[in-house]
């Protein structure tokens, strides 16, 4: 099977494309994450980016993409490690971004933009080595469990069939 083989400038204009997380960057930073209906706005939000091909850049080590580059997740990265974030009573969370901005922060790393679909789905077989993902690591970030993340690839994949269905 030949793989597709696209220029730079296309690859840039479908990682802009896939990192079109504004609307979801500004839910993460909301600061009433206490109300009940925050839950609900990141878990509507992270679905809706779905049904749009929408992206997470995931912090890795690999000696594929240059520290502080940004790559598609391929055959290549599959096999290189994801970094994780440890909290004191160490549990482990997978690092990813929303936009080039958030991840340009964290420069001893590199990072694959990944389908945010296919990284909740990853995470979860990932579930005996991590607990879950911190996204946009720092100040504004957020922390989704294992158990949110399964929430979530179950609403995900509900709302695929109900498309075909349609």
């Amino acid at each position: 099977m030949d793989t597709l083989k696209l220029t730079e400038e296309e690859k840039r204009l479908f990682i802009d494309y896939m990192l079109e997380n504004e609307e979801l960057e500004k839910i993460i930073e909301r600061k009433d994450k206490q109300l009940p209906d925050y839950q609900l706005s990141v878990y509507g939000s992270i679905i809706w980016r779905c049904r749009n091909d929408a992206g997470f850049i995931v912090a890795l080590d690999s000696s594929e993409i240059p520290v502080g580059k940004i790559g598609f997740y391929t055959e290549l990265t599959q096999e290189c490690q994801m970094k994780t974030a440890a909290r004191k009573d160490g549990r482990k969370y997978v690092m990813a971004f929303t936009s080039k901005e958030k991840f340009k922060k964290y420069f001893d790393v590199s990072g694959v933009v990944l389908p945010m679909d296919d990284l909740i789905a990853i995470i979860c077989l990932k579930k005996e080595e991590v607990d879950g993902i911190v996204i946009n690591l720092g100040k504004k970030e957020l922390i989704l469990e294992i158990s949110a993340l399964e929430d979530l690839l179950q609403c995900i994949g509900h709302f695929e069939f109900l498309n075909k269905q349609v």
